[in-house]
């Protein structure tokens, strides 16, 4: 007579399969939100008459926050579809798993290096450098040339909180 996996084991296993495949899903969608609001933003204001517009492109630390939120949504997605993979075989192999979360390690690693050097740029852009002399930071800090940061702040957020 065969006898039966602990039911209640099994109900473990099934909690842990339904967690991780939810919270795969919300990382890709929360990096999908960070990319598609980081790439759409566009400021302008005037300034002595002239138009003078902010975009994400004009920034390398916001490019690389954009291209760290890219690869983490690609690299959600690939490995949400291995998981549902692995996840249908009669056996799999435990080794997947431990695979898996170390590629989850250099994905948020790689997202929060992202979303802290957009940060750094953000802070400088809000509130200049004090210990610079003679810079530009100095002088549009004098004449309070500061675009709206807000906007930029809640896409920053979005990126950390797809690295959580």
């Amino acid at each position: 007579m065969k006898t039966e996996k602990n039911p209640s084991k099994r109900l473990t296993e099934k909690g842990f399969l339904i967690g991780q495949a939810a919270v795969r899903t919300m990382s890709i969608a929360t990096t999908l939100i960070a990319i598609v609001l980081m790439t759409t933003s566009k400021q302008h204001m005037q300034l002595f008459g002239f138009q003078i517009a902010a975009s994400y492109s004009y920034s390398p630390a916001f490019k690389f926050c954009v291209v760290a939120n890219s690869v983490a949504c690609f690299v959600s997605v690939t490995s949400l579809c291995v998981f549902l993979y692995y996840v249908r075989l009669p056996h799999p192999s435990q080794k997947i798993y431990f695979f898996m979360f170390l590629l989850d390690l250099m994905v948020m690693l790689c997202v929060v290096s992202g979303s802290s050097a957009a940060t750094a740029i953000g802070y400088l852009g809000q509130y200049g450098n004090s210990h610079a002399v003679l810079t530009v930071w100095t002088t549009l800090k004098s004449i309070k040339l500061h675009f709206s940061i807000s906007e930029t702040e809640n896409k920053i957020r979005n990126g950390f909180v797809s690295a959580i």
